[in-house]
């Protein structure tokens, strides 16, 4: 990232402080596509304590001031169960969003995103699929808010180090209409409406099965190679 731009070190400063699994490159990434995005909603879809909300509502502020929908029942997920005890994340998530002073951009949906894809009627600017990380649920949470997205809008898959969500995301991505396809660390992301280049195609295939590599005979050694070259290859200019 560029340690130029003013607002990175006071965005990572609140994010550190707020329980999450993103990295300081995936900070950056998030904000600059809420700063960027226009013309529909950001939607979120997996919440937990609200780290990356908080960022994508500092970005917008920042920005185009899009209104932030956060899908996340806030209850019975792995993060839940191991980090909270199986108690609910939402009252953490809500005060964590007070202290950042974002609730006024989020509106948070107590729902499974499946529920809520099945009535959703909003154009989206920008989509970031962090939920469900079973390859149902993924593939889920992009066929159902994918047709919304509008054209030029940025869709995210995080965890796609995971073998279900990196075939969900792989799947997703290789239909026709979307191209630029960019990778940030675990997150792997493309623009709807972007032309599919060879070199799109390519890093499809290398983040699909970057995940199988160490389950094959002679492999496990340039598994942590492979993922150190992936996780640089990223669309530039929201990601330098």
């Amino acid at each position: 990232m560029r340690d130029s731009e003013p607002w990175l070190h006071d965005v990572l400063e609140i994010a550190h402080g707020i329980q999450g699994w993103l990295t300081d490159r995936q900070i950056g990434f998030l904000y600059r596509c809420a700063l960027r995005a226009s013309g529909g909603a950001i939607v979120e879809i997996g919440s937990f304590c609200g780290k990356s909300t908080v960022v994508l509502a500092l970005g917008t502020r920042a920005g185009h001031q899009l209104p932030i929908y956060a899908i996340d029942p806030h209850i019975g997920s792995v993060e839940q169960l191991s980090e909270l005890n199986g108690r609910s994340s939402e009252e953490i998530f809500r005060q964590n969003l007070d202290r950042a002073g974002a609730s006024r951009m989020v509106t948070p949906i107590v729902q499974r995103s499946d529920q809520v894809g099945r009535v959703w009627d909003k154009p989206i600017a920008f989509l970031w699929i962090d939920g469900d990380h079973s390859y149902e649920g993924a593939k889920a949470d992009f066929d159902l808010f994918s047709p919304w997205v509008v054209d030029g809008g940025i869709i995210a898959f995080h965890d796609c180090d995971g073998e279900p969500v990196a075939r969900a995301m792989s799947e997703s991505f290789r239909q026709v209409g979307y191209g630029k396809i960019g990778n940030v660390d675990t997150i792997t992301y493309a623009i709807k409406g972007a032309r599919k280049s060879m070199f799109d195609r390519g890093l499809l295939t290398l983040r699909a099965n970057s995940s199988r590599l160490g389950r094959m005979p002679g492999m496990a050694a340039i598994k942590a190679p492979v993922k150190a070259w992936l996780s640089k290859l990223a669309l530039k200019p929201l990601v330098p």
